[in-house]
């Protein structure tokens, strides 16, 4: 299935009419996500990864504005292997005046495993997986699927700010379900080989006190 075609019955759910500007063309297909309110925006991104998650079949999935979890926003187990993943998602729209996504408000203390960037243009839509250690929190990114050399801006309140160019993630193109479910196997391998790592660095370090 295309993606967009469970994206845009989400956004309709939330659209409302408005007088605010629009500055898409009419006729993009995405046009009705300018019509919400930051925290809408939000709402659809999650909503789709948690539809399009649970509709693979490969996954229980939970949304955590249905259980009131504040930690993350998705959480998936996999039914094959049983591994949970508590997943952070960003969503943001195609700047009016920049090329760019601008996600904001990403909490680095809060206990998610993976971050899930949505970037809608007015007829595409870019799906950037990433765990939460490739972040570049305070170093170049370590995340295959964006630059090196992107950095994060901390807010005064902690926060920090990421910002993705459309040059950056049009690799990361998605139109159809299977492209996103591929880039979120991608994920999980990857953040398999994190978890064994970080499970001998603890082996390691205990043996050295013993």
């Amino acid at each position: 299935m295309n993606i967009s075609d469970i994206l845009v019955p989400i956004i309709d759910k939330y659209s409302k009419n408005t007088n605010k500007k629009l500055v898409w063309l009419p006729t993009s297909r995405h046009i009705n996500i300018q019509t919400l309110t930051p925290d809408e925006v939000g709402d659809v991104g999650e909503e789709l990864i948690f539809t399009t998650l649970k509709n693979s079949g490969n996954y229980d999935v939970t949304w955590s504005k249905k259980t009131k979890n504040k930690e993350y926003d998705v959480k998936a187990k996999n039914k094959t292997n049983k591994r949970n993943h508590r997943i952070e998602v960003k969503t943001a729209t195609l700047g009016n005046s920049t090329s760019s996504f601008q996600h904001d408000g990403l909490k680095k203390h809060r206990k998610f495993d993976n971050i899930i960037f949505v970037d809608i243009g007015p007829d595409d839509m870019y799906i950037t997986c990433s765990t939460k250690e490739e972040l570049p929190w305070l170093e170049a990114s370590t995340n295959p699927l964006v630059p090196r050399k992107s950095k994060m801006t901390v807010r005064e309140n902690g926060d920090y700010k990421y910002d993705l160019m459309l040059k950056q993630v049009k690799n990361n193109l998605i139109t159809n379900e299977t492209d996103f479910l591929v880039s979120f196997s991608d994920m999980e391998k990857r953040l398999a080989i994190q978890r064994m790592a970080l499970a001998q660095t603890k082996r390691a370090t205990r043996a050295i006190k013993v």
